[in-house]
């Protein structure tokens, strides 16, 4: 208890520290954790707060009107009032640093068992365009079933930040590919004014 009352009488000198601080209650719970060991001296306690210190975190209280942040894979499950989803327009197709191993039969790649490609849509003119294909619809449906999970978190509203798309509504109806998800977004709502 020692070094305790040594560190709450030194935080006692200083005015700016009678304000409610999260960081010198996270300490303070730390100092009284320790000051139940063994060595519970001034100098064990300097040579456990020199390996302990940056191991410590401050754990914030639930408080149900708090704003948290968080993914949206750690938001599965869960529920709040209003949602914001910011940069809602990442990219729906695999990422160009990703690396694709392929396989193919055609000459001169038929020695190799697998070869690394970057995804792009220069492979939908190559050997390996039904690879490219299936993986292009693999992770487009990954990007929607993320999306999906993050619309469906908000109990009464949902709002997506997006930068505009470079085409306007009218050039959206007779798109095909979609390249991210501001692109599906816009074309959605181009699709309900044509219902409207």
């Amino acid at each position: 208890r020692a070094v305790y009352e040594c560190v709450e009488q030194a935080v006692g000198i200083f005015p700016e520290l009678q304000e409610p601080n999260a960081y010198l209650i996270g300490f303070m719970n730390s100092v009284l954790e320790f000051s139940t060991s063994v060595d519970a001296s001034i100098g064990g306690f300097l040579e456990w707060w020199a390996d302990e210190q940056h191991k410590r975190s401050i754990h914030a209280t639930p408080n149900p009107h708090a704003v948290q942040i968080m993914t949206i894979h750690k938001s599965k499950g869960l529920e709040f009032p209003i949602v914001i989803l910011p940069f809602a327009d990442w990219a729906m197709g695999p990422h160009r640093r990703d690396i694709l191993w392929v396989r193919t039969e055609e000459q001169p790649y038929q020695d190799f068992p697998f070869l690394p490609v970057n995804p792009s849509s220069k492979l939908e003119e190559s050997y390996f365009q039904q690879t490219y294909q299936e993986e292009l619809l693999a992770s487009q449906l990954d990007n929607l079933n993320l999306l999906y999970v993050a619309q469906t978190r908000a109990q009464y509203r949902l709002y997506l930040l997006s930068k505009l798309p470079s085409k306007t509504i009218r050039e959206f109806r007779n798109e095909k590919p979609l390249l991210n998800l501001s692109d599906l977004i816009f074309q959605s709502l181009s699709k309900m004014e044509d219902l409207a």
